[in-house]
């Protein structure tokens, strides 16, 4: 629905992830490339790399419960 994607597109903007520009009635979002590159990096060295005390792999992800 398009209240849960502005809801998302609210979040990421607030983690720095995108950004938005009014243009007249409305919101265009662009990619921050520059904060995801350093997501992504992050995610790989602490998340994917063997790691398993990372707290980052499916059953932390997923929760205990299943």
């Amino acid at each position: 629905s398009p209240s849960n994607i502005s809801f998302h597109l609210k979040e990421l903007e607030h983690a720095g992830l995108i950004s938005a520009q009014r243009e007249s009635r409305s919101i265009v979002y662009s990619a921050n490339f520059e904060t995801l590159n350093g997501l992504a990096h992050f995610l790989m060295e602490n998340c994917c790399s063997g790691q398993s005390d990372a707290g980052c792999g499916p059953t932390e992800l997923a929760g205990s419960g299943s």
